[in-house]
């Protein structure tokens, strides 16, 4: 039984083609909008979708997602390289052959979305490094195990490495875990800890504030003090020490460690300071003392 297909209504600017058979109508390309958005082929014959967001793809590179050429290459380098979008694959595991490499990422094929994966890939042991850039901007180091990741948002190549990223304040944070917070240079890592004003806090919930150190579930140092263990406390006095499990200082300046682990300050060995200037005012030498 023969199969019937209706005649299909085409306004005719002279490029429409007659089909060969029952079954098919063939035409230059298929636009959707105006010639900005279209199905169409390459020169090597393979289907093609643009749009003006992302440009042409083909079908192959659709089916990745976007982001470039989808597979893995493992290569020792004997020089420099220059990785390409959809020419290079995604993911480059690169040994850099006994010298510093520079790895160039280009931007005039590129489009939104475009990635690389790049792993050192030398010994466990080697001092070299991957340097990667755009044109001339060093956009990150990468050192010996350490794998970083690059996206493309459309004008620059954005590194989404914990601790990188845009070529602003924001990379000098470091921040891990669910709810982590590190504003303004702080170093977070663990859930809910907190590392605000160049502070460095690691463990769960614990939290370093205003050049302080808190390492520790539920430790809290403030202040440019140091707070060492589960539920140390500094307690905001100006450069204290707890040192312990539930060590706590009362103190500025004050250390204090906890000798039996009971949870009562009055159980801690605490080891206070003082300075003084001898009569004489200005240039006279300080004198300090441990009580």
């Amino acid at each position: 039984m023969s199969k019937i297909i209706p005649s299909p209504q085409w306004l005719d600017k002279g490029t429409y083609k007659e089909p060969l058979d029952g079954d098919n109508i063939r035409v230059p390309r298929l636009e959707v909008d105006d010639a900005t958005t279209f199905i169409d082929k390459d020169a090597s014959n393979n289907m093609t979708f643009e749009d003006a967001v992302t440009g042409s793809k083909t079908l192959a590179e659709l089916a990745t997602g976007g982001g470039g050429l989808y597979g893995i290459n493992v290569e020792t380098l004997g020089a420099n390289k220059t990785l390409t979008p959809n020419t290079d694959k995604i993911y480059q595991y690169l040994d850099e052959g006994d010298l510093d490499r520079i790895i160039t990422l280009d931007t005039a094929s590129a489009t939104l979305g475009d990635r690389f994966v790049i792993r050192h890939n030398g010994a466990y042991n080697d001092t070299h490094y991957l340097e990667i850039k755009q044109a001339t901007t060093s956009l990150d180091k990468i050192y010996a195990g350490a794998i970083k990741e690059f996206i493309f948002d459309g004008t620059n190549w954005i590194s989404r490495g914990i601790g990188t990223g845009e070529n602003d304040n924001k990379k000098y944070s470091v921040v891990i875990g669910c709810n982590a917070r590190g504003a303004y240079f702080g170093v977070a890592i663990g859930y809910n800890s907190n590392a605000y004003s160049e502070g460095v806090a690691i463990g769960y919930e614990a939290w370093g504030h205003i050049c302080g150190v808190a390492v520790g579930r539920n430790a809290k140092g403030y202040n440019y003090g140091v707070a060492v263990g589960c539920n140390t406390r500094t307690n905001e006095k100006y450069y204290s020490i707890a040192l312990g499990y539930y060590s706590k200082c009362e103190r500025t300046a004050e250390t204090s460690i906890n000798i039996d682990g009971n949870t009562a300050q009055k159980y801690n060995a605490v080891q206070g300071r003082w300075s003084r200037s001898i009569a004489g005012g200005l240039g006279q030498p300080r004198y300090s003392a441990v009580v």
